[in-house]
């Protein structure tokens, strides 16, 4: 049993007493200390009557657990036959008072050689993280291979493990960040965990990352030791917005008690104006938001594009929250380099690259017969895998990308692709600017990549591309150990994209064509009909009169040409 200092506690036990004679025979239950509860009472009394029957009994912590101090605490329950004749026996008992265990159930989970596995406890009640310790059970014949994650409820994911113990058989211990047993490897700390909420599916990952041995996750152990109600958790964002417009941009958090949550903007945008719409253009912070409103506004620079943001808390009890930030990418999409596998590209080649039809050969499900709108790819050996023990990567490469006119650039591309988990083999997208080095934006994850069609990939290439007028891109395959072979890449329909903003930048170019034009026209007095944010041409974060006389101000004088 465990719980939090005065209670409550989980992990009630229950016996089945059952009789073996065909007379009757009187039982008592009873525990040695006061905290052992049976049957909701401090001891039980019952008569088994005839051959065979049986009574349930419920070991708990009795209510006089909850003036118990944190610590372990062990006792014994006993089953005694008055009757006089024979069976009678004893269990153990145990109850951690400051901590509460969740333990995984059901049988053993086999962890495959060269494989992962995963098990799971879930946390039910609205705890608070106070601090996390992870007890585990693990049968392998080298331990060494072994990589160990704990993943909670947010996705957040510690290394317990990473490849350590040598030659080593089995694993059994207890994982604690504050060195009473053994410190986590990392990345990560179980530190990251307080403070946060308890609730949902908490995974323990095992991965063997070598060959010759597999094991089991025999069991583990989320010990728990809850703290007073986290405080509200303020959600980060990333959020896409016009470069012309005012936009909304709301406001959330997560709270664990019914009191209300208000919101604190805690620093402004560097390339805009953020507005309260209760109050006005926001001008100094920390500034809270009026009317317990969950919104505020944004209007960039005019002519601004690429990436803005700011920062704000979550209010409950007058108690604030750590802010979270909120990225805001700001821009319409403007394509700048294109290749659509039509034809060669003229990409740099090394190794197994090649420009052509791939053959559907290799280790299924294998490479595609075509590409994905029309015969031909970019691809590594499109007639099968690629080889073992290859030392380092190969490449194709693009020629330069002019990115002068956009921001945050990105690559888009349809992919098929074939690769062994990237402890085994690699696969990774980099990129240059200019004259600098080469930057890895992409790597596979560690499970094997098996595409059996085309998926649509996007992945952001380093803020540095962004203005710079000779970009260049890579795919890339290696190293690759001795075992197992995949078909690699397969790639179609590339295209480069970023953020940019309308030339000439304008105020009433509500279509954000770069032109002003009666599309514009008919598109702000809809806005404007609406009281939608379209419509605020004076970027006072309000929609009104003023915006209907600016705007004809402005189209008037034959608009922003």
């Amino acid at each position: 049993m465990s719980g939090p200092t005065g209670g409550p506690f989980l992990g009630a036990r229950f016996y089945s007493v059952v009789s073996t004679g065909a007379t009757p025979v009187q039982v008592r239950v009873e525990g040695d200390q006061p905290w052992i509860g049976v049957d909701g009472g401090s001891a039980q009394n019952f008569v088994l009557g005839t051959l065979g029957e049986a009574r349930t009994v419920v070991v708990n912590a009795a209510a006089s657990a909850s003036g118990l101090d944190a610590g372990v605490y062990q006792g014994v329950v006993t089953f005694t036959n008055q009757s006089g004749g024979s069976g009678s026996t004893s269990r153990d008992a145990t109850i951690e008072v400051g901590r509460i265990n969740y333990a995984s159930t059901g049988p053993a989970i086999t962890i495959p050689d060269r494989g992962s596995a995963t098990s799971g406890v879930y946390v039910n009640e609205p705890w608070c993280v106070g601090d996390i310790d992870v007890s585990v059970d693990i049968a392998h014949g080298y331990v060494g291979d072994l990589i160990v994650d704990l993943i909670g409820p947010t996705g957040a994911v510690v290394r317990l493990k990473n490849r350590t113990g040598g030659d080593s058989v089995n694993f059994v211990g207890t994982f604690d960040q504050d060195g009473a047993a053994i410190l986590p490897d990392g990345p990560g700390s179980l530190n990251d965990f307080d403070g946060s909420s308890a609730s949902g599916l908490w995974l323990l990952r095992v991965t063997d990352n070598a060959t010759g041995q597999a094991g089991a996750i025999n069991g583990w152990t989320l010990r728990l030791v809850p703290r007073d109600g986290c405080g509200p958790i303020p959600q980060a964002q990333v959020v896409g917005l016009p470069p012309t417009h005012t936009s909304s941009v709301n406001l959330f958090a997560t709270s664990f008690s019914s009191a209300p949550v208000t919101f604190r903007i805690t620093s402004l945008p560097a390339h805009g104006e953020l507005f309260d719409p209760a109050g006005g253009q926001i001008l100094e912070v920390p500034y809270d938001v009026q009317l317990s409103g969950v919104e505020v506004r944004y209007r960039p620079a005019l002519g601004f594009a690429g990436r803005d943001g700011f920062t704000y808390a979550a209010v409950e009890s007058n108690v604030a929250s750590v802010p979270a930030e909120i990225v805001l990418e700001v821009g319409v999409e403007r394509e700048v380099a294109r290749f659509s596998m039509a034809s060669d590209p003229g990409w740099a080649r090394e190794g197994a690259w090649q420009f052509g039809q791939p053959t559907g050969a290799g280790t299924p499900p294998g490479d595609p017969g075509a590409g994905f709108t029309g015969p031909n790819v970019m691809g590594f050996n499109l007639a099968g895998d690629y080889t073992n023990g290859m030392s380092g990567p190969v490449y194709t490469t693009t020629g330069p990308i002019d990115c002068s006119g956009v921001a945050l650039p990105r690559v888009e591309f349809r992919r098929w692709l074939g690769i062994e988990r990237s402890a085994f083999d690699r696969a990774t997208i980099s990129a240059s600017v200019g004259a600098g080095g080469w930057t890895t934006v992409w790597t596979n994850p560690d499970d094997t990549v098996a595409d059996g069609f085309w998926t649509l990939q996007s992945t952001r290439l380093p803020e540095s591309a962004g203005g710079a007028a000779d970009v260049r891109v890579r795919w890339g395959v290696g190293p690759t150990d001795a075992l197992v072979t995949l078909p690699g890449w397969n790639i179609d329909d590339v295209r480069v994209v970023g953020l940019a903003a309308p030339s000439p930048a304008c105020a009433i170019d509500l279509t954000l064509d770069s032109l002003v034009d009666l599309e514009d026209f008919f598109a702000f007095f809809n806005a404007f009909d609406q009281s939608l944010l379209e419509a605020d041409v004076n970027g006072d974060g309000q929609v009104d009169s003023l915006d209907f006389m600016e705007f004809l101000a402005i189209w008037d004088s034959s608009g922003c040409s």
